[in-house]
């Protein structure tokens, strides 16, 4: 079933208090302005979700008490209006430490990943990146403090030309890249030693759906 809540402004106060809620998705809420201001979010989350929600408030982020959700596994966040939400859950640093998965999409206006905004990220085991078009460089900093990462993908962010030059996390397992013109001419051929010497130590990496090695 599929609502259409176009007007809605803010979700039900005491959302906090759905103590048996493990999964929840905002999404498509044009005129959201507010939520989980009187308590947080529900404590026993999984997962969560929120795009597209263009009027939502970067500031809101402080109320949501997302560091308190021990249980939260996976955290998505992309589309209008999202920008200003990430950086400020990463600048307050924000996001709780044993997140396992990010997810990171179709921010346009999006041009970097402040470096301490991810470094207390130590249970990361997979990080997303998609259709961030201005996104013009990763956290080589955050990256090597990220020590549990395994899968890094990122998709369609042609402005992004090189990798860190100080190399990607040891435990990385996979390394995706689709629709990303600079990174795909930097390493697709194996060309040019240094750069390849960045990311050689990863056994699988992918490029268009292409296995390098």
């Amino acid at each position: 079933m599929v609502l259409i809540c176009d007007k809605l402004k803010s979700l039900p106060e005491r959302i906090h208090t759905l103590t048996a809620l493990e999964h929840l998705a905002i999404r498509g809420l044009p005129n959201l302005e507010s939520f989980a201001e009187d308590g947080g979010l529900p404590p026993n989350l999984r997962s969560l979700r929120i795009v597209n929600c263009e009027k939502l408030r970067a500031s809101v982020g402080e109320y949501w008490n997302l560091r308190g959700l021990v249980g939260l596994e996976s955290f998505r966040i992309g589309g209008r209006g999202s920008d200003g939400i990430l950086e400020t859950l990463l600048k307050q640093q924000l996001l709780p430490t044993r997140l396992r998965s990010l997810w990171i999409e179709a921010l346009s206006s999006l041009k970097s990943l402040d470096g301490k905004g991810l470094i207390h990220l130590t249970s990361l085991r997979t990080l997303s990146i998609g259709r961030c078009g201005s996104l013009e460089f990763l956290p080589e900093e955050a990256l090597q403090h990220l020590t549990s990462l395994q899968r890094l993908f990122i998709n369609g962010c042609d402005s992004i030309q090189f990798l860190p030059e100080e190399g990607l996390p040891p435990s990385l397992s996979r390394l995706g890249i689709e629709k990303c013109s600079g990174l795909e001419k930097r390493y697709q051929n194996k060309t040019g030693q240094d750069h390849w010497a960045s990311i050689s130590h990863i056994p699988c990496i992918e490029i268009n759906g292409q296995l390098i090695i």
